[in-house]
């Protein structure tokens, strides 16, 4: 164990954690970047931070932990206590190995069949998510569709939209859809997209994250804060991606439940983050 990382104290202390900010403690090789292979979301960072909508400010931290060639395992903390795992695995990939066997029934079998199981999120208090990366150049809407899972497509691109400013370009990608629990009845469902990183890191973004918080329920102050916590303290501060991704939590019925803005920390455990916000 090593001594937290001063932007993750302070992360805590936006938060509104007060003296329990100071009981985060992140592995000691957590935040190092010697991976075995990266994914579109950390791109290396070994830290990740989500503000969620809708809902008071709550810290959703994720720190990655050693871990065999092929997989990646993390550690979520939730306002300063480790509450579950996520583990990922490269293609080709066998989550037998980790005790987890492959889900079948239900939706788990037609989802299966559109896309790679590449992810398992095991919180304490909740049962399991499953996710599946959609190929390429599939369509989250097609593959929702061929779910019976139409009705939530309308409410993710809502919220692009909220983001973006303007609708989703044609043929967006990639996307992964996570289903929750084993049996595939009916489950919650999660649609998430690194496009986000696709935008540049410039001021607009930050004000347009805080804006769409707060228009989704959220604490836009906070939102934007933590943003600026960890804007790069650099001459050019479009080299690193702040803004990575947006996780979408539905209900069964196609319904809004949550959405998670899921923000890259630090690349190396010494980089304690900026304290301005991008600057053009």
């Amino acid at each position: 164990m090593q001594t937290t990382p001063s932007w993750m104290l302070h992360a805590g202390l936006l938060a509104g954690l007060g003296p329990r900010a100071f009981g985060l403690q992140a592995e000691g090789d957590a935040l190092a970047t010697d991976l075995s292979f990266r994914t579109c979301i950390e791109a290396g960072s070994g830290a990740l931070v989500a503000v969620q909508a809708p809902g008071a400010r709550r810290l959703h931290l994720w720190t990655q932990r050693p871990a065999e060639p092929g997989v990646q395992q993390w550690t979520h903390w939730l306002d300063g206590q480790a509450v579950g795992e996520v583990l990922i695995g490269a293609p080709g990939w066998q989550p037998q190995r980790w005790g987890w066997d492959r889900p079948e029934h239900g939706l788990h079998h037609r989802a299966g069949e559109l896309a790679a199981l590449y992810r398992i999120d095991a919180d304490q208090a909740a049962d399991p998510w499953f996710a599946y990366h959609l190929p390429r150049h599939a369509e989250a809407a097609d593959a929702l569709g061929a779910l019976g899972l139409s009705a939530a497509w309308a409410t993710v691109a809502g919220v692009w939209e909220t983001v973006l400013g303007r609708p989703l370009p044609a043929r967006s990608r990639p996307w992964s859809l996570s289903l929750q629990g084993v049996d595939g009845a009916a489950p919650a469902l999660r649609v998430a997209s690194s496009l986000w990183a696709l935008v540049p890191e410039t001021r607009d973004k930050c004000e347009r994250l805080a804006q769409a918080v707060h228009t989704l329920g959220g604490d836009g102050c906070f939102a934007q804060a933590l943003y600026k916590l960890l804007a790069p303290d650099a001459p050019d501060q479009s080299a690193r991606v702040i803004g990575a991704a947006l996780e979408i939590g539905l209900h069964p019925d196609g319904s809004l439940d949550s959405v998670h803005f899921v923000l890259r920390g630090p690349r190396a455990a010494n980089d304690h983050g900026g304290h301005r916000p991008p600057l053009h």
